[in-house]
Protein backbone atom coordinates (compact mmCIF):
# COMPACT_ATOMS: atom_id res chain seq x y z
CA UNK A 1 0.00 0.00 0.00
CA UNK A 2 1.01 3.71 -0.85
CA UNK A 3 1.76 6.21 1.58
CA UNK A 4 -0.58 8.68 0.00
CA UNK A 5 -3.31 5.84 -0.43
CA UNK A 6 -3.60 6.86 2.87
CA UNK A 7 -4.20 10.73 2.89
CA UNK A 8 -7.95 11.36 2.25
CA UNK A 9 -9.55 14.28 0.65
CA UNK A 10 -11.73 16.23 3.28
CA UNK A 11 -13.82 17.84 1.49
CA UNK A 12 -14.05 16.73 -2.50
CA UNK A 13 -15.47 18.52 -5.39
CA UNK A 14 -18.49 18.89 -4.29
CA UNK A 15 -17.37 20.55 -1.08
CA UNK A 16 -15.33 22.89 -2.96
CA UNK A 17 -18.22 23.86 -4.90
CA UNK A 18 -20.08 24.10 -1.90
CA UNK A 19 -17.29 26.57 -0.48
CA UNK A 20 -17.58 28.79 -3.89
CA UNK A 21 -21.26 29.02 -3.60
CA UNK A 22 -21.04 30.06 0.05
CA UNK A 23 -18.03 32.53 -0.76
CA UNK A 24 -20.53 33.63 -3.85
CA UNK A 25 -23.51 33.90 -1.65
CA UNK A 26 -21.87 36.49 1.17
CA UNK A 27 -19.97 38.66 -1.30
CA UNK A 28 -23.20 38.99 -3.27
CA UNK A 29 -24.46 39.79 0.04
CA UNK A 30 -22.44 42.63 1.17
CA UNK A 31 -22.60 43.86 -2.10
CA UNK A 32 -26.21 44.59 -2.27
CA UNK A 33 -25.91 45.88 1.00
CA UNK A 34 -23.83 48.16 -0.19
CA UNK A 35 -25.53 49.39 -3.42
CA UNK A 36 -28.56 49.97 -1.38
CA UNK A 37 -26.79 52.06 1.70
CA UNK A 38 -25.22 54.34 -1.43
CA UNK A 39 -29.18 54.65 -2.85
CA UNK A 40 -30.52 55.01 0.37
CA UNK A 41 -28.56 57.25 1.79
CA UNK A 42 -26.27 59.15 -0.82
CA UNK A 43 -28.57 59.48 -4.21
CA UNK A 44 -31.95 59.70 -2.11
CA UNK A 45 -31.31 61.94 0.67
CA UNK A 46 -33.57 65.17 1.33
CA UNK A 47 -32.84 67.90 0.17
CA UNK A 48 -33.54 71.20 2.16
CA UNK A 49 -33.33 75.30 1.28
CA UNK A 50 -30.37 76.63 3.08
CA UNK A 51 -31.48 79.40 5.25
CA UNK A 52 -30.38 82.52 4.47
CA UNK A 53 -27.94 83.87 7.26
CA UNK A 54 -26.36 86.89 5.45
CA UNK A 55 -25.69 90.01 7.24
CA UNK A 56 -27.42 88.57 10.84
CA UNK A 57 -25.34 88.59 14.04
CA UNK A 58 -23.48 85.70 14.53
CA UNK A 59 -24.68 84.24 17.17
CA UNK A 60 -28.53 84.81 15.78
CA UNK A 61 -26.97 82.93 12.25
CA UNK A 62 -26.26 80.02 14.46
CA UNK A 63 -29.48 79.77 16.19
CA UNK A 64 -31.22 80.10 13.25
CA UNK A 65 -29.33 77.38 11.20
CA UNK A 66 -29.41 74.82 14.56
CA UNK A 67 -33.33 75.32 14.11
CA UNK A 68 -33.15 74.65 10.80
CA UNK A 69 -30.97 71.58 11.48
CA UNK A 70 -28.01 72.73 9.49
CA UNK A 71 -24.85 72.87 11.22
CA UNK A 72 -22.60 75.71 11.54
CA UNK A 73 -18.87 76.86 10.61
CA UNK A 74 -17.02 79.56 11.01
CA UNK A 75 -14.80 79.09 7.88
CA UNK A 76 -12.71 82.70 8.25
CA UNK A 77 -13.24 86.42 9.56
CA UNK A 78 -12.57 88.53 7.47
CA UNK A 79 -11.30 92.75 8.22
CA UNK A 80 -14.37 95.02 6.38
CA UNK A 81 -16.29 98.25 6.65
CA UNK A 82 -19.10 96.73 4.76
CA UNK A 83 -20.63 95.64 8.07
CA UNK A 84 -20.62 95.84 11.97
CA UNK A 85 -17.89 93.20 13.53
CA UNK A 86 -19.47 89.80 14.44
CA UNK A 87 -22.17 89.87 11.08
CA UNK A 88 -22.31 87.42 8.84
CA UNK A 89 -20.38 88.42 5.53
CA UNK A 90 -20.86 85.35 3.30
CA UNK A 91 -22.09 81.81 3.76
CA UNK A 92 -21.60 79.07 1.70
CA UNK A 93 -23.91 76.75 0.52
CA UNK A 94 -25.58 80.28 -0.93
CA UNK A 95 -28.78 81.11 1.16
CA UNK A 96 -32.07 79.33 -0.21
CA UNK A 97 -29.99 76.65 -2.22
CA UNK A 98 -31.02 73.38 -2.23
CA UNK A 99 -28.67 70.76 -0.17
CA UNK A 100 -29.20 67.89 1.43
CA UNK A 101 -30.51 67.60 4.80
CA UNK A 102 -28.06 68.52 7.38
CA UNK A 103 -25.70 69.49 5.36
CA UNK A 104 -22.64 72.06 7.06
CA UNK A 105 -22.92 76.26 6.37
CA UNK A 106 -19.76 77.42 6.37
CA UNK A 107 -19.61 81.41 7.44
CA UNK A 108 -17.88 84.03 7.11
CA UNK A 109 -17.94 86.86 9.78
CA UNK A 110 -16.68 90.09 9.38
CA UNK A 111 -14.54 91.84 12.16
CA UNK A 112 -12.74 95.34 12.43
CA UNK A 113 -10.51 96.50 10.20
Amino acid sequence: MSETSDIKQPFGFFGLLWRMALGATIVLGLSGAGGYYAVHHLVESPEEQAPDLLTIDLREALEKASAAGFPVIVEKREATTLLDAGRVLAQRPAPSAWVKAGATIRLTVAEKP
